[in-house]
């Protein structure tokens, strides 16, 4: 493969890169993907010269392939042939429970390229957390669902901007929740109550609300995780957030880079550009 640019919206921001040959970038930009600029013209705006074809994934406009199948088409699907060549993979969905990705079924792609006789499941952190059952090359089911949305907004709700952690706190709140998990409202109201009652700390208060969030989220994808092997997908604070989840579970998760996954998916996309 020659020079090409790779392509990824991620809810507002639109991140790009300039590859040559596989998968690793030679620079990294970001735009809004509120612009009112084709990808093309924002792409040639912060990367005057670089030619090639753009491949993209979480766009909205690529529509979506059903489950169960490869977390790639054959072939990504053109959007724009002039002033340059536009692909975008298409996302994943499924029916019943109506579930979609837009991103997240490249990094699957990319994970599934280096490590093909992977069959379990695989977990990617993210503004929405997907887990995907994947078998023999395919995706045979996948959930998300929007623990860090809802993480955020109530922390912003109960005033709790200190980013420290208190790992104690988070897996036994964890455990309670995901035992109980029709406790989890009564559980992150009680946190603004022991803050004016007893002065809880901030970090003690995030790590709680994070642990009653993620253990509903465990109780709920426990077909998924249960006896499987599984792979965290994912960067930072938040893919440590489910690597300490899914190993409370007795287990020993395989833990990627999101943004190594979601290159290598693109280039695997590119590559089968005809």
């Amino acid at each position: 493969m020659s020079e090409w640019i790779a392509a990824a919206q991620d809810g507002a921001i639109l991140w790009l890169w300039q590859m040559e040959g596989g998968a690793h970038p030679l620079e990294q930009h970001s735009a809004s993907a509120d612009s009112p600029e084709s990808l093309a013209e924002t792409a040639a705006a912060l990367m005057p010269g670089v030619g090639g074809p753009i491949v993209a994934c979480g766009l909205p406009q690529a529509g979506f392939r059903k489950v169960p199948c490869e977390p790639l088409d054959a072939a990504p699907l053109d959007l724009a042939s002039s002033p340059r060549r536009v692909a975008a993979i298409p996302g994943l969905a499924q029916e019943n429970p109506a579930h979609v990705t837009q991103g997240a079924e490249t990094k699957m792609a990319g994970f599934l390229a280096l490590n093909p006789k992977f069959d379990g499941v695989l977990c990617l952190p993210g503004t929405e957390t997907a887990w995907a059952h994947v078998s023999a090359g395919e995706v045979v089911s996948f959930q998300t669902f929007a623990t860090a949305d809802l993480a955020r907004d109530s922390a912003a709700r109960l005033g709790l901007r200190a980013e420290a952690w208190d790992e104690p706190a988070f897996l036994e709140t964890l455990s309670e929740v995901q035992a109980r998990p029709e406790r989890l409202a009564g559980r992150i109201a009680s946190l603004r109550a022991e803050g004016l009652l007893a002065g809880l700390s901030e970090n003690v208060a995030r790590a709680r609300l994070w642990g009653a969030l993620v253990g509903a989220e465990m109780a709920a994808t426990r077909p998924y995780w249960l006896g499987q092997p599984v792979a965290v997908i994912g960067e930072g604070a938040l893919a440590a957030i489910y690597v300490s989840a899914v190993t409370a579970q007795g287990a020993a998760p395989v833990q990627a880079k999101g943004q190594a996954m979601l290159l290598k998916g693109l280039a695997e996309a590119r590559a089968r550009l005809g």
